[in-house]
């Protein structure tokens, strides 16, 4: 081989080498850059139970309302009145009666029944009139704070033994979390502070929604707290704590956003 071969090939081997070394640095500079790009959110799969202090109206005999004390949907402080109430049981006869006739006069009136209407109107106004001398009044006031509902739809009858509603703390209801996932590495991701979303299951179909963040992470456990809850998911979990006043917590799934991971990381996963 002549010396310009020899030259040539030199020339050719030290380009390759630098072509081949550009190369590995830009694959090892890709490897780095997939370190530090974000391909998905990270989430830690958790399960708990939503505790709420709750104190629910129920009265072993029938009661009549007088008065509304305080406005559904109220806030209201420890020992505030609730409502006022009678157990007479003259009282809530007669108000059964003209409760019965009232919708018999607008049905009178309805069709035009004048003589009929006349003498309903007049027999509600005798009923009105009556005087109850030993009628004792009970005025209902709530051990704790928070916000009242009262589930009766326009009526002031309450029947014996059935939850009317009641009141319901949610500003100090919390999550506590009971189940966490196998791998422990990423229950230590779960930090205070932390932001996530959170499904109350309230049975089979009916499950509300939510926004929870962390609140406190320490030995004894993981807590959360539900932020703004609408009125209309409220009512939901309302009713399903009167319809269900044995569950004491309700069964809550949690995903918690702690970070997120890169495509390197799930091209090695």
């Amino acid at each position: 081989m002549n010396r310009f071969a020899k030259k040539m090939l030199a020339k050719y081997i030290k380009y390759i080498e630098i072509i081949g070394y550009f190369f590995v640095i830009l694959f090892i500079a890709g490897l780095v850059a997939l370190s530090f790009i974000k391909a998905e959110d990270e989430y830690v799969n958790l399960n708990g139970k939503y505790e709420l202090e709750v104190h629910l109206l129920k009265f072993e005999n029938p009661q009549y309302i007088l008065d509304l004390r305080s406005d559904s949907s109220s806030i209201v402080s420890a020992n505030g009145p609730l409502l006022e109430i009678t157990d007479n049981e003259k009282f809530i006869a007669d108000r059964t009666i003209q409760t019965n006739l009232e919708a018999q006069l607008e049905t009178a009136q309805k069709v035009k029944q004048k003589k009929l209407a006349n003498n309903l109107a007049a027999i509600i106004q005798d009923i009105e009139e009556r005087d109850y001398p030993k009628l004792d009044i009970s005025v209902v006031r709530t051990p704790i704070r928070g916000e009242f509902f009262l589930l009766l739809d326009n009526s002031d009858f309450i029947p014996k033994n059935e939850i009317i509603g009641g009141v319901f703390n949610f500003e100090e209801g919390f999550i506590k979390v009971t189940e966490f996932p196998a791998d422990k590495r990423l229950v230590k991701k779960v930090k205070q502070g932390q932001a996530g979303t959170a499904t109350l299951k309230l049975g089979p179909v009916d499950n509300v929604p939510c926004s929870v963040v962390v609140s406190d992470v320490s030995k004894s456990g993981i807590l959360l707290k539900m932020e703004t809850i609408p009125e209309n998911e409220k009512l939901k979990i309302i009713n399903f704590i009167a319809a269900h006043p044995e569950e004491v917590a309700i069964d809550v799934n949690i995903n918690v956003l702690v970070g997120w991971k890169s495509w390197m990381r799930l091209i090695w996963r």
